[in-house]
């Protein structure tokens, strides 16, 4: 991997294209982008007013705060154990594990700002969130979930775990960014769909939604998979589960939905034991 490496005052010329807890994203060129890490941003350009935009600032000591300071989650092997390993080299071993995945974009390299370390290069994804398709016809969402279920199953193959593929563009988290102000962020989805091809591509392979592991692990496997089954449901039968928690009500509204028993109850449960058998699930339907 060569050093990607940008001056400062090259930064300060790109344009914001995004933000979130662990970063703020900025278009480099028309394929790539680079996120720069709150605790790097923070170093790097700590009294420069063109970083210092602030949404609102509350008392910070009633406030549960959605931060962190180690973004990408890496684990390497180690006999027995399993061993996190400090972000900038995560990121390396991450960039490396592109050669097995063709169908998801993984971290492309690091990115120095005047060669301090500051976060990361990334492939530029089109497309339109997962949730704002809800309303489309049944046919056409079961075509994305097809694709989707591809991209994980991929993923899965090779021992990288996705968290959070359930993420709602409709959820609010509060943070605390840079220079120590507390914001507001609303959600995104995890999954974005070019709407002509029903192509996905799942976005966040770069912090912490992902947990890159050397391998298999059950409960990480269990975690994406209870994920994707809670992004099924919400997605292709309109069916909310923050509103709707209980499995009893959850079954029903999926009976309501023309779903056999069986589905329901596995679908309710989220007992989805392994993405073959949640493909098998889908055709049944």
């Amino acid at each position: 991997m060569t050093r990607f490496n940008i001056t400062k005052e090259e930064l300060k010329e790109l344009k914001e294209v995004g933000n979130g807890t662990d970063g703020r994203v900025f278009k480099y060129n028309n394929n790539y982008l680079v996120k720069i890490y709150r605790t790097q941003l923070k170093n790097i350009i700590r009294s420069d007013n063109r970083f210092n935009k602030c949404i609102k600032i509350y008392d910070k000591d009633k406030l549960k705060l959605n931060n962190n300071s180690d973004y990408i989650s890496y684990f390497i092997n180690n006999g027995d154990e399993d061993i996190r390993i400090r972000n900038k080299d995560g990121l390396k071993l991450a960039a490396k594990r592109q050669k097995n995945i063709y169908r998801s974009s993984l971290p492309v390299d690091i990115v120095y700002v005047d060669d301090i370390f500051a976060g990361c290069l990334l492939k530029k994804i089109n497309g339109t969130d997962i949730h704002k398709l809800t309303g489309m016809p049944t046919k056409y969402k079961r075509k994305i979930i097809k694709s989707l279920i591809l991209d994980i199953e991929e993923l899965l193959y090779n021992y990288i775990y996705h968290i959070d593929i359930d993420n709602s563009p409709y959820s609010v988290s509060l943070f605390m960014d840079e220079n120590g102000n507390i914001r507001i962020k609303k959600g995104h989805s995890n999954v974005l769909v070019n709407k002509i091809t029903g192509k996905t591509n799942i976005i966040d392979l770069d912090g912490k939604s992902t947990i890159y592991m050397e391998r298999y692990n059950y409960n990480l496997e269990q975690k994406c998979l209870i994920g994707l089954t809670r992004l099924i449901i919400e997605f292709l039968f309109k069916i909310d589960t923050d509103e709707i928690k209980e499995i009893d009500e959850l079954y029903f509204e999926l009976l309501k939905k023309g779903l056999s028993d069986n589905i329901a109850y596995k679908l309710s449960s989220y007992r989805v034991e392994a993405i073959k058998e949640l493909k098998k699930e889908l055709k049944l339907f």
